[in-house]
């Protein structure tokens, strides 16, 4: 655009120059505006493939965008999905060190009662049922 703008400048320039007392040259006029007008349609056509090229950057961009947000949701299920299986492992870990000490109340089995049951005996009967 500073180039197609300098030479439309210099052609006003010598156009004023022409007008005050010198003679213009027609065909070298004519070839000033003909190569004036090619650089005006380069310049179009490189500004319309640059409005494309930004109009494709713009969707890849909001592609980038949408990406990321399904990302991020992903990611904010698989957290609270983690927090709930960890919260899960607190209580089941909870659970069996509440029955180890259970057991360890209860203490072990005499050795009787555990002969008896190899034995084809009855097993030790609960008490108080």
């Amino acid at each position: 655009q500073q180039e197609l703008q300098r030479t439309l400048d210099e052609q006003t320039e010598e156009e004023r120059r022409a007008s005050t007392g010198g003679a213009v040259d027609p065909a070298a006029a004519q070839q000033r505006l003909a190569a004036t007008a090619a650089e005006l349609e380069s310049a179009h056509k490189g500004l319309g493939e640059k409005r494309v090229e930004e109009r494709r950057l713009r969707e890849e961009l909001e592609q980038a965008k949408g990406k990321l947000a399904a990302e991020r949701t992903a990611q904010q299920e698989e957290a609270k999905e983690l927090d709930k299986m960890l919260a899960r492992r607190g209580v089941l870990q909870s659970k069996a060190q509440e029955f180890a000490d259970c057991i360890r109340r209860l203490g072990s089995l005499p050795k009787e009662s555990f002969d008896e049951s190899r034995r084809g005996g009855s097993a030790p009967q609960p008490m108080g049922g």
